[in-house]
């Protein structure tokens, strides 16, 4: 059990600061972590009321929650009560992560999401602590702004468990959500892939051979105004996501 707290402080944080220099805001995110007991119980001492808080069970491990605490003991109160906090049935899937050939692919990251597929598509599976965002503004022209470094902390609670594919492409993932699944699928030289997987009533689902791209590469040059090389500047490569020119509110 994972108790984090102190995300108030990003209602009163400085926009410049954040846009700018991202790491020079301390967000004091607070975190405890306590183990059930036989009886199932637990107990988190010295939480401040004045902050937000998440509930996180087995985060990064098998059958995850998350759960937005909106109950904290007020001052003078010994103690809060948050009641059952009920996991999904056990699922495990599995299956074998294979190439557009039909080639097995070894060490490639498997997650089970309960966001749908066509969340994906939008390049979400992208986003992550080692990312960012390239933004134009008007008065600062474009410029990149990449997330900070405590934003790993966050990224790594994400109620997503985990597993990686053997030397044959195949996997057992183990304690994966129930309800209709999305299996995101990525890795240090993979491109992300998605694969939704139906819901199912089985304690166990075989989804077969799942399909993932291994990408393609993408070569140019960098030349000035004249068409001479340049040696030196840094490319990244990113989703495209335009928002529209004039607000509606």
């Amino acid at each position: 059990m994972e108790l984090i707290g102190g995300m108030l402080d990003f209602l009163s944080a400085d926009t410049q600061t954040l846009l700018f220099n991202p790491d020079a805001f301390d967000p004091r995110i607070e975190l405890q972590k306590v183990t059930t007991g036989a009886d199932g119980k637990f107990h988190f001492t010295r939480v401040d009321p004045r902050q937000f808080h998440l509930l996180g069970v087995n985060l990064g491990e098998g059958r995850p929650q998350v759960r937005f605490l909106d109950r904290t003991p007020n001052p003078g109160e010994p103690a809060a009560d948050l009641g059952d906090v009920a996991l999904d049935p056990p699922l495990t899937i599995v299956g074998k992560v294979v190439d557009s050939g039909g080639k097995p692919i070894a060490g490639a990251r498997v997650r089970a999401s309960g966001l749908p597929a066509v969340v994906y598509q939008a390049g979400v599976g992208n986003v992550g602590p080692d990312g960012g965002l390239l933004i134009h503004d008007r008065h600062d022209g474009i410029f990149e702004w990449h997330f900070p470094r405590w934003s790993r902390t966050l990224f790594e609670k994400l109620p997503f468990p985990a597993t990686t594919t053997g030397a044959d492409g195949a996997f057992k993932l183990e304690g994966a959500p129930a309800g209709a699944l999305t299996l995101v699928i990525d890795g240090a030289e993979l491109p992300v892939s998605t694969s939704p997987v139906p819901a199912s009533k089985t304690p166990q689902k075989d989804v077969g051979d799942v399909a993932a791209s291994r990408g393609e590469v993408l070569e140019g040059k960098v030349v000035d105004e004249n068409g001479k090389p340049v040696q030196g500047p840094r490319s990244s490569l990113g989703f495209p996501v335009r928002s529209p020119r004039k607000s509606p509110f």
